[in-house]
């Protein structure tokens, strides 16, 4: 991509200011720039702000600024499945929808509806919703979620609080309102200017040979007698180009470690404002975003306002773009991309990607899932659970399960009231395989309200268990049964009939009934995560927790304010009883608290301290020799 130019500030008929109203102070993302740059006008004259009015002209000589904002080629925006082209604009009639175009008569994705003449039929519209990204068709702008007209004379403000009509400028806070401006007593155009020679005094304008106030002189040819020169003092907080008003003086702005302008301005090529008011070098990959969210080789990534390299996944679940805007499409809950194309993690359904590979999750393409599990009609089961009876989904492959030396069927179970020890069944008065008989399903432990088997006898971080078919291990290490509305979830959160799981009462849980009330005004439990009436969803992967529930779904673990996976080969332990645990046949490695293959040489111990044939569990580090 190009570099970006360095931007010539000439004062016309007015000053600049120090100060900003209204909003403007807000749009600093990330930690290091101010993305409120200007950008989106068309000839000449840029946009930057100033006190009262938002946004003010400087000039680019030799740059159309329509162009501003633009990253990457215009060859490489504006057709279907590209990126779409500055101003959210797409060509031959085609739909903005998450920065990607979308071809005209072509669905939107989602309930948004078919795209006609730049606007999907669902959205974008005047009165109608907007679309995702809070976007709308052309000369509307989104308010409270619906597209309402802007910018002309006492309309909210379009885009980056610009105005369409001739002599406006936005004012106020919040969305601002298009106000005439440039006039004796009305506010400043953009640029710090004003009609026929007048100048700009604080945000006002004064009419031309009429006192400026104070000891600031006669105006005369848009400036002030005495201010607004480097070294003068301040007209009213505003200074003239290349300065800023500091301790009411005006003193050199705009340059690399210099105060930035008035507007939050700098003009040093690749430099931006930072949140301590000084213009720091942009661009770069791991640097802040520059002006209009452009890097200099990569993507500004919107969710943290800094600069990524191609090919790497932006905050929004898309992929950065070799023409320096992210997809667009892609990522999760957002329409798929070319040839129903979704990344990672994401599957394409009804245009829309969705997770995918994970527990209860549709199946990613090629019919796989991730951490373990298996495809089973379109969906993935995960590590231990059964697709039917007699089978058992483990590390990725359906195998026999239920017999004697066969691994376990799930929640726990084995044919003719055998145990499962080790994840292993043991045929009734045979050896157990972590030690004990098998009497009834009970190893001398682990079965109905008998003490838990212990996980990790010679040390480690797996959690006790049960032996017998389903029964859960209970934080006062007993074995009960599990899975039905009132009762301990099952392992791994699982609770009968798609129910949801209430982790507040640590690792055991208490199941809720599938359309029964989650409590807490979390709505009403469906497929494992609880919905309000209002449709706010919380509990499942990928979901923030449930207020007063926690994270609901099976294979589910709270990491910050998030519901992430756990259980699975590769994530983090679900949280036990005296210890974490995996789905079968994995174990949770005590060093870092993951998910592993056990038993092997080197490898974590399996349930009950258990090894592969000829070997021996570590007590001291929880590993097989």
């Amino acid at each position: 991509m190009k570099k970006i130019p360095l931007v010539l500030f000439v004062l016309v008929a007015g000053c600049t200011s120090d100060a900003l109203t209204g909003d403007n102070e807000g749009g600093v993302i990330g930690d290091q720039v101010d993305l409120a740059q200007p950008g989106g006008m068309t000839g000449d004259m840029a946009m930057v702000i100033q006190p009262g009015v938002d946004m003010a002209m400087v000039i680019q000589p030799g740059v159309d600024m329509a162009m501003m904002g633009q990253t990457g080629d215009m060859a490489n925006c504006g057709n279907a499945g590209q990126a779409c082209c500055p101003n959210r604009t797409c060509s031959a009639g085609g739909c903005c929808v998450g920065n990607m175009c979308v071809a005209a008569t072509m669905t939107c994705g989602g309930n948004l509806g078919t795209c006609n003449n730049g606007v999907c039929s669902g959205c974008g519209g005047a009165g109608q919703q907007c679309c995702p990204n809070q976007q709308c068709g052309a000369g509307n702008s989104c308010l409270n979620g619906i597209c309402a007209q802007c910018g002309g004379a006492g309309q909210t403000c379009c885009g980056n609080r610009t105005c369409t009509g001739m002599g406006l400028a936005c004012s106020g806070g919040g969305n601002g309102v298009c106000v005439q401006c440039g006039g004796p007593g009305q506010v400043c155009c953009a640029g710090s200017t004003c009609s026929n020679a007048g100048c700009c005094v604080g945000g006002s304008c004064v009419a031309e040979n009429a006192m400026c106030g104070g000891n600031l002189g006669q105006c005369a040819a848009g400036k002030c007698g005495n201010c607004g020169g480097p070294g003068q003092a301040c007209c009213g907080g505003i200074c003239g180009g290349g300065t800023v008003c500091q301790n009411n003086v005006c003193a050199a702005c705009g340059g690399a470690g210099q105060p930035c302008c008035g507007g939050r301005v700098c003009n040093a090529m690749n430099t931006a404002c930072s949140n301590q008011n000084l213009c720091v070098q942009c661009g770069g990959v791991g640097q802040g975003c520059c002006p209009n969210a452009t890097c200099t080789n990569g993507c500004c990534n919107p969710g943290a306002g800094t600069c990524i390299a191609p090919g790497v996944q932006c905050s929004t679940g898309d992929l950065c773009g070799n023409n320096g805007a992210c997809a667009g499409c892609g990522g999760i809950g957002q329409p798929c991309c070319a040839n129903s194309m979704c990344n990672g993690g994401a599957a394409c359904a009804n245009n829309v990607c969705v997770a995918c590979g994970a527990a209860g999750q549709a199946c990613c393409a090629n019919n796989t899932c991730g951490a373990g599990g298996c495809c089973n009609a379109g969906k993935c089961l995960p590590s231990g659970g059964s697709p039917m009876a007699g089978q058992v989904c483990s590390n990725g492959m359906v195998v026999a399960c239920g017999a004697a030396g066969q691994p376990c069927c799930q929640n726990n179970t084995c044919a003719n009231n055998g145990c499962c020890s080790s994840n292993v069944c043991s045929a009734p008065a045979t050896a157990c395989r972590a030690g004990g008989m098998c009497n009834n399903g009970s190893c001398g432990c682990g079965g109905n309200n008998q003490n838990c088997c212990d996980g990790d006898p010679n040390g480690g971080n797996i959690s006790n268990y049960c032996t017998a078919a389903g029964l859960k291990c209970t934080f006062q290490n007993n074995c009960q049964a599990c899975g039905g509305p009132g009762q301990v979830c099952c392992h791994y959160g699982v609770c009968n009939g798609g129910g949801c799981c209430d982790f507040t009462q640590g690792g055991s849980g208490t199941c809720i009934a599938a359309a029964g009330n989650c409590g807490f005004n979390q709505g009403t439990c469906n497929d494992g995560g609880c919905v309000t009436m209002q449709g706010a969803a919380c509990g499942k992967v990928g979901q923030p927790p449930c207020q007063g529930l926690g994270c609901t779904a099976p294979f589910s673990a709270q990491v910050g304010n998030r519901c992430v996976s756990c259980g699975g080969l590769g994530q983090t332990c679900c949280p036990g009883t005296n210890g974490d645990f995996c789905a079968p046949p994995f174990a949770c490695d005590g060093q870092n608290n993951m998910c592993a293959v056990c038993g092997g040489m080197g490898q974590p111990c399996c349930q009950g301290s258990t090894c592969a044939q000829g070997l021996m569990c570590n007590g001291g580090n929880g590993r097989c020799q």
